[in-house]
């Protein structure tokens, strides 16, 4: 039952990063698992809830702090981020360089 789900959950995941690619008119490349993403972003009109509040609110996170705080790997193991969102699928992977930016 359970090898079922999970080619079913594949083929679901699959088909909703098709639908994304042709709706957005993007070309969506392979994912080399999630040791490290590189397809398209699919999210250009996406907007995080912060990106609403008022941009003197805002403020810049430093690469140094984003590194520190391991938010973001570029190196095989989860970030800090992929482990609290569980991203399923390019669009979430792709959201996840997004939050790393602002505060606060």
């Amino acid at each position: 039952m359970e090898s079922w789900t999970t080619d079913f959950i594949d083929k679901m995941q699959s088909e909703i990063n098709a639908t994304l690619s042709t709706t957005l008119g993007v070309d969506v490349r392979e994912c080399s698992g999630q040791d490290k993403i590189e397809c398209t972003k699919l999210h250009s009109t996406f907007k995080l809830p912060i990106e609403y509040v008022n941009s003197d609110e805002l403020h810049p996170l430093s690469e140094v702090v984003t590194q520190d705080l391991e938010l973001v790997k570029e190196d095989g193991e989860l970030s800090v981020y992929e482990r609290l969102f569980q991203p399923t699928n390019i669009l979430g992977h792709n959201m996840i360089d997004d939050w790393k930016k602002q505060f606060t």
